[in-house]
């Protein structure tokens, strides 16, 4: 499963200057955006696989999923940048409002500040015309991966969190004589780390096939090749699941 992402991540990398895309398009320069940062989030994940690490994997591919629900959107209606550009203003608005009220030594070059205070009234502005963010499950569902926030997201989102489930089964294990003892720096089970890196490979081949597709590259070979490539792959990983998991005769 690595092996494949490993090699996956050289030939989308490899074709992606054949993506060409007009650098006046602020929807197009988005999505291309989102579509770097998922490589390069994929590329961190694999750094650490190759290390034998695991904790922070899943962190980072909260992150990724993310970027390819946004990617999915964007692609299928350029409108929704207006909603991404929305909360980059209202972001700033927060940030820009703590600031100025004084107090917080992180944002002490705001106090005062005549510049920031114009930037702020800027980004008010510019925020008040624009729609209003979308909650993340409302962003999954224009996306049609419900399914996949119910399920594959909300534990990313405990390992991220900290949630106690997370906790619990990142650092205890059962001894043999059944008490609990702390673990640390020790690898998740192998159905784990295959899951997220099935993922990894998921989502950068289905953003590969839409960022070729929405560009018209001409690379359709490449992304076809591409595409079989991880279905075999896949059918090969998940044979070797269920005979591993079938009871001995």
């Amino acid at each position: 499963m690595l092996d494949f992402l490993v090699d996956l991540r050289d030939e989308v990398v490899r074709i992606l200057p054949k993506v060409r895309y007009n650098r006046k398009i602020s929807s197009d320069l988005l999505l291309l955006s989102l579509y770097a940062t998922i490589i390069e989030q994929i590329d961190s994940i694999i750094v650490l696989r190759q290390r034998g690490i695991s904790p922070g994997v899943d962190v980072i591919l909260r992150a990724v999923l993310e970027a390819y629900v946004d990617l999915k959107n964007l692609a299928a209606d350029p409108g929704y940048r207006d909603m991404m550009i929305g909360e980059y203003h209202r972001q700033w608005v927060k940030l820009a409002e703590a600031g100025i009220k004084g107090g917080n030594p992180y944002l002490a070059s705001f106090d005062g500040n005549e510049e920031a205070a114009k930037r702020l009234a800027h980004h008010k502005g510019e925020a008040a015309k624009l729609p209003s963010s979308l909650s993340v499950f409302d962003r999954f569902r224009l996306a049609g991966l419900t399914d996949e926030y119910r399920s594959i997201y909300n534990s990313l989102c405990n390992e991220s969190h900290n949630n106690v489930r997370a906790l619990i089964s990142r650092h205890f294990r059962t001894g043999e004589d059944g008490e609990q003892r702390l673990s640390i720096f020790e690898d998740t089970d192998s159905n784990s780390v295959s899951a997220s890196l099935d993922a990894c490979n998921t989502i950068l081949v289905g953003s590969t096939a839409i960022i070729h597709r929405h560009f018209k590259s001409e690379c359709e070979d490449d992304v076809n090749n591409i595409h079989q490539r991880w279905i075999e792959m896949r059918n090969a990983w998940e044979a070797e699941a269920a005979k591993s998991e079938a009871p001995a005769a």
